[in-house]
């Protein structure tokens, strides 16, 4: 996949910081009938000489993982087909809708009023014309973003890092940064459920762990805890 998705979806995986979102004036009960688009997954491998290499065979094969775990632990009610998306270019246009998401539950964490975490984050034109296009109302999107290594590279590697606070100059193609990170592996996980009628998010929330992103017990771990207590 081209450079910019795995960009965008590297700003998502420094966000787990964030604790789970839900629509005030929903429950749990209003989310039924939820379309799932397929998994958005991007896995890099970093190599020897400290090349970082988007594979993408092993993303396509844990982005099919992770989208029999969500189907078999969703506390959601889920229509049986899965929704694809047309090409790389849709996908990536949502994966940039879904950074504003994010950002916007960023935003009402940090901030102080109990007024202004009540607004509603409004979804984007382009997700609604894309649930539109699909003719459903509620759909679930799931990205996963992680990183793995050859076998003795551990040393000195260096990894792409993206702030949030630079989010929207890299979602725009702009700046990004690099750090050293001791550690061998990580799995970042993020699932969004967005309402078509009620042009808004109704639910988010996200797993991050430093271990290999291709195991399947992690990533059902990941699963786990976004849907625990639902």
């Amino acid at each position: 996949m081209k450079n910019s998705f795995l960009l965008l979806l590297a700003v998502l995986s420094v966000s787990c910081s964030m604790s789970r979102y839900m629509a005030t004036d929903v429950t749990c009960a209003d989310i039924s009938d939820v379309a799932r688009f397929e998994t958005m997954s991007e896995v890099t491998v970093i190599n020897k000489i400290k090349r970082t290499t988007p594979d993408d065979s092993l993303s396509q094969a844990i982005g099919e993982r992770i989208d029999g775990i969500v189907s078999a632990q969703s506390p959601f009610p889920l229509l049986p087909e899965e929704i694809t998306f047309s090409d790389t270019m849709e996908m990536k246009a949502i994966a940039e809708d879904l950074l504003v998401l994010a950002q916007a539950v960023e935003n009402r964490k940090s901030s102080g009023s109990k007024k202004e975490r009540a607004i509603p984050i409004f979804t984007t034109h382009r997700i609604d014309s894309i649930v539109t296009a699909r003719g459903v109302n509620q759909a679930m999107m799931v990205v996963h973003v992680g990183f793995t290594r050859t076998t003795g590279n551990m040393v000195g590697n260096v990894v792409l890092g993206v702030g949030l606070g630079v989010m929207t100059t890299i979602a725009s193609g702009g700046l990004f940064s690099f750090y050293t990170v001791p550690v061998k592996a990580n799995s970042a996980m993020h699932v969004f459920i967005v309402d078509r009628e009620r042009k808004k998010l109704l639910f988010y929330d996200n797993a991050f762990i430093q271990n290999e992103p291709h195991k399947d017990k992690i990533l059902t771990k990941q699963v786990n805890k976004i849907f625990k207590e639902i």
